[in-house]
């Protein structure tokens, strides 16, 4: 399936397209399409075309899929029946596509390659560009034997083992850096055993977070699948059916096209800000009783919805830990707000617990819920192939969220979700107080040229929250911060003193202010810490230190939703943005004052007309 090309997604006459810089455009697209039965399945039922027609009309680019199956030339890339590297004993033409050299302990790349892999490797280098400029999007469904690993030792090397596939892959095509991104893909799968679906959770959570392997979920959720009735009329529990594949493989080119819009490679006239990427998460919990109450981040959509087949409650579980321990399912709920969901269960919830969205890879047909992009997206998109099928279901949770309870710091957390209409328990609000304003549980701070801000009240230096994980789930949006200083998540000492030079005997070079999400002039993100180190033997001055977030995560776009960190210690800053590591300051650090330092408030502002910022919660977690 090669060089589909249609015309482009464009911003309007007025200048509404995003400015993107010519040195890393790109001429086409090729997405290589690998996996076991389910990938046959979906290349039968037509999804690979379908997302090759959807991606096309998104990116103006032509898009080449390489999809092989049944062929007798050596170059198939869809092995049904196969593991990675695990045999497992079914009787099938080659049940694995590496094989352990010795035992699983020995390094995955002395391992042999089996006729899966070979057969990859060819059409790889038949099929994809010699042309390390163009991009290779690696959508790999390759999971469900994987899952019926039974051997420790397997279990141990499953994380390397399963890179060791797309190493190869990318050894044989070698590609610029960021230039080849494996889109690790799922589907609903409950035949044979699941020995080990906590290995591969871990391993893919692991990948995820390390933005140098370039690796990424394929889309939020795609659970919302049919059992196959083409060979049991009762459902095959193993096999997606005719439809599934065409109605989500088109969802996955959505979360292709942002991501390479992100990257700067789409044509200047294409103008996918407005374009949603994973769909809506759930961005905290709250105990009731026997209930959890969730607020939920919106991507582009604004309402949640039921899906078209109705709403399966099971599809929510609760956990005593992030291993999905003693889980149990949903009883029922309902959709109480634009972004919040009760979920109710039949009994007490652990104290320590946390929820999830569709863990296990059950088939969910349509009764996943939505948000209301797929009938209220903006006009532009109306012509897209299968935008008639394209839905954004509530985001797959790959590690829990953990939930505190009502009106309370359960295991002395802090949260605030702004789910009571105000600025709850950030009561200082300062500066120009009418570009405040909470909406849908969503703290504003509009643009301001006088400035605004919201924090926790800082009275004292042993007061507010010592040494912790804080966290901040915002967005900053503007391209840049134009006149003034912009908006800001920061950590502002406790104390109401910005730096130490104003702090007799406050211990030189110690952090006070620390900021974890902040813009450049030029709209670059950075986080920071404010310290009284400028070196050359001055000790009494005004210093920082700086991480730019976009230059360790390829493509950040501030004016997404994120999730801003910081964990402070005695000794270390780690600054993490949704879950991955930018920054760590142990120069400068900022201990508590119960260790030397001071305590810090938690709060947001935005000084220039040119930027926002919103907010949707704020936590710390002791340390």
């Amino acid at each position: 399936m090669r060089g589909r090309h249609v015309q482009p997604i464009a911003g309007d006459a007025t200048g509404g397209t995003t400015p993107k810089s010519p040195v890393d455009k790109v001429t086409r697209l090729q997405v290589l399409h690998r996996g076991q039965s389910n990938a046959y399945f979906a290349d039968s039922y037509g999804a690979p075309r379908a997302l090759q027609d959807t991606l096309a009309a998104l990116a103006s680019l032509p898009v080449d899929v390489i999809s092989r199956k049944e062929n007798t030339t050596g170059d198939n890339t869809i092995h049904s029946g196969t593991a990675s590297y695990f045999d497992n004993g079914v009787s099938n033409y080659d049940t694995h596509w590496l094989e352990a050299a010795g035992n699983y302990t020995s390094p995955p790349a002395r391992w042999s390659p089996l006729s899966p892999m070979r057969e990859t490797l060819n059409a790889v280098s038949r099929y994809v560009s010699s042309d390390r400029s163009i991009p290779l999007l690696d959508l790999c469904l390759h999971w469900e034997y994987d899952l019926a690993m039974f051997v420790a030792e397997a279990k141990a090397a499953y994380h390397e083992g399963y890179n060791e596939i797309t190493r190869r892959i990318r050894a044989a095509r070698p590609k610029d850096a960021g230039k080849h991104v494996r889109f690790t893909a799922w589907c609903p799968y409950e035949g044979g055993a699941w020995n080990a679906i906590e290995e591969i959770r871990q391993a893919w959570v692991a990948n995820f977070n390390d933005a140098s392997r370039f690796v990424l979920p394929a889309c939020g959720n795609m659970l919302d699948g049919e059992k196959n009735t083409q060979y049991d009329p009762n459902g095959d529990s193993g096999h997606w059916g005719d439809q599934s594949g065409p109605r989500i493989y088109p969802r996955i080119a959505f979360r292709m096209a942002k991501y390479a819009y992100d990257q700067s490679w789409l044509p200047s006239n294409v103008d996918l800000s407005d374009c949603p990427s994973m769909g809506p998460r759930i961005a905290s919990a709250v105990r009731s009783g026997n209930s959890l109450n969730l607020t939920i981040a919106h991507d582009k959509g604004s309402a949640l919805v039921p899906g078209a087949g109705g709403l399966d409650w099971r599809a929510f579980t609760c956990s005593r830990n992030e291993d999905h321990e003693g889980h149990f399912d949903a009883t029922g709920g309902a959709i109480t707000g634009s972004n919040t969901i009760r979920i109710d269960f039949p009994s007490a919830l652990p104290a320590d617990g946390r929820i999830w969205y569709a863990a296990w890879p059950h088939f969910r047909a349509r009764g996943l819920i939505r948000d209301d992009w797929h009938d209220n997206h903006p006009a532009k998109y109306n012509g897209v192939p299968n935008m008639h099928v394209v839905e954004f279901p509530l985001q797959r949770t790959f590690a829990g969220i953990p939930y505190t309870d009502t009106g309370s710091s359960a295991r002395g957390v802090f949260f605030e979700d702004f789910i009571g209409g105000d600025t709850g328990q950030l009561t200082h609000v300062w500066g120009d107080t009418g570009k405040v304003s909470v909406s849908d549980s969503v703290c504003r701070i509009g643009g301001t040229s006088a400035g605004a801000g919201v924090m926790v009240p800082a009275t004292g230096p042993s007061t507010c929250f010592g040494n912790g994980l804080f966290e901040i789930r915002a967005r900053l949006l503007g391209a840049n911060v134009g006149s003034g200083s912009g908006p800001a998540l920061v950590l502002w000492p406790a104390d109401d003193k910005w730096t130490a030079t104003g702090v007799p005997g406050f211990p030189h070079g110690l952090s006070r202010e620390v900021d974890i999400g902040e813009l450049t002039a030029d709209g670059k993100a950075y986080v920071a810490t404010h310290h009284t180190d400028c070196g050359w033997g001055r000790p009494d001055c005004d210093a920082y230190s700086a991480f730019t977030i976009n230059e360790v995560i390829l493509g950040f776009d501030h004016r997404d939703w994120h999730t801003y960190a910081a964990d402070l210690g005695t000794g270390r800053i780690v600054f993490r943005i949704d879950g991955r590591v930018v920054g760590v300051e142990l120069v400068h650090p900022a201990p508590d004052h119960a260790h030397g330092g001071v305590n810090h408030s938690i709060g947001f502002m935005n000084r220039s007309p040119e930027t926002a910022i919103e907010c949707d919660w704020v936590r710390w977690t002791p340390g």
